[in-house]
């Protein structure tokens, strides 16, 4: 069965507009999707509803930023490992 047309969200970066987290909206731990959507707002990324399948035909199109340093708190990652389904 395709999951092309699962929902999913993206964070993109304000400076380069690349992708910088996507995440399924698969109904599975919704909580976590929800602190890692939330995580990414606060963040001051902008986040988009979008399916798997447009994420996959946009691989190409994630954050080329050097980031490092950006992050005041060092121990946050700008990617969210535990919604992170596109390898």
């Amino acid at each position: 069965m395709s999951n092309e047309n699962v929902p999913a969200y993206i964070a993109r970066c304000p400076k380069c507009n690349g992708i910088v987290m996507a995440a399924v909206d698969d109904g599975n731990d919704r909580q976590a999707l929800a602190k890692d959507i939330a995580q990414a707002i606060r963040d001051g990324y902008t986040v988009e509803r979008v399916t798997v399948g447009w994420v996959r035909s946009h691989a190409n199109e994630w954050c080329t930023c050097d980031t490092e340093g950006d992050n005041p708190d060092e121990d946050q990652p700008s990617l969210f490992p535990s919604q992170l389904a596109f390898a």
